[in-house]
């Protein structure tokens, strides 16, 4: 069976994330995990130059994790409860001592993780913001599962239209438009292919077209289509596209670059989450990359 991971803190958009997951978990028949990274408070360094917890006994911090785990699965179940939907998928706990940008290797590795999902913060506190943006990077440089990064604006619906910000010509590619139709499917979806070209890289369009039927005709779904647009501003190309077409859900590949070339290359992907409009589908480097899947 399909699983849908969770990462949790306990925050509302986290919370929102979590229903949101558990939505898509129903349409796709997959269960959820809620995963929370808990960490022990440090007090000042004694004598011996070693820092000590509050408490001897880290066992008190994972146990009020998982409490507060067991806890939002209870308010996940009476909220779909209440709303008449009583064939809830399976809904687990786990819990992991450390930060998630540190656990998140771990945690994406559990067999069967076909999902990751978190909650964008760009509504809270400073520090949530903070946090979360050093966080959802190092999420996505190192899942193994493609992350769905959720705004609080975000509504339960089906997924009327899903758009692919398709990057370069490569074999590689061809399981993002797969895990796609996967999704779609399941909501009767559209998906909108759209590959963004700069002056300079107009003239080779033709070439994305060509790879795009050739790769529809490999694919059994009818809602699979393609769009060519001439922009240089990547991101607000994409953004503006997503609006015109009422898209639910926007998905990108995320791309790792060399330490010098990310000194003067901000990827697309980051651009793209700034703008907190809708749901953002990434998909990681170990995803892409991994010939087991």
């Amino acid at each position: 069976m399909k699983t849908i991971l969770v990462l949790t803190d306990f925050s509302k958009s986290s919370k929102h994330a979590a229903e949101y997951a558990v939505y898509i978990a129903l349409n796709i028949k997959a269960k959820v995990v809620l995963y929370n990274s808990y960490y022990v408070p440090q007090v000042a360094p004694v004598e011996s130059g070693m820092y000590q917890a509050y408490y001897a006994d880290y066992q008190v911090y994972a146990e009020e994790s998982m409490a507060r785990l067991k806890v939002e699965a209870s308010a996940l179940k009476s909220k779909f409860e209440l709303i008449g939907i009583k064939e809830l998928p399976e809904i687990e706990c786990k819990n992991d001592l450390g930060v998630i940008g540190d656990n998140i290797s771990q945690a994406s590795g559990m067999d069967s993780i076909w999902m990751i999902v978190m909650g964008d913060k760009h509504n809270e506190s400073f520090m949530s913001r903070f946090v979360f943006g050093s966080d959802s990077k190092h999420i996505i440089a190192h899942a193994k599962s493609p992350l769905l990064i959720v705004p609080q604006e975000a509504s339960l619906k089906p997924f009327k239209r899903i758009v692919f910000a398709y990057p370069l010509l490569e074999a590689e590619n061809l399981k993002c438009i797969e895990f796609l139709v996967e999704l779609g499917s399941s909501f009767n979806s559209d998906i909108e292919v759209v590959h963004v070209f700069d002056e300079a890289k107009w003239k080779i369009e033709q070439q994305y077209l060509d790879y795009f039927n050739s790769v529809k005709n490999n694919i059994e779904y009818d809602k699979l289509n393609y769009h060519k647009i001439k922009e240089d501003d990547v991101p607000g190309a994409i953004e503006h596209f997503a609006e015109a077409i009422d898209s639910s859900l926007i998905a990108m590949i995320y791309r790792k670059y060399p330490f010098f070339e990310q000194i003067f290359h901000k990827s697309t992907v980051d651009k793209v989450i700034g703008y907190h409009k809708f749901p953002l589908l990434i998909f990681p480097d170990a995803y892409v990359y991994d010939e087991s899947n």
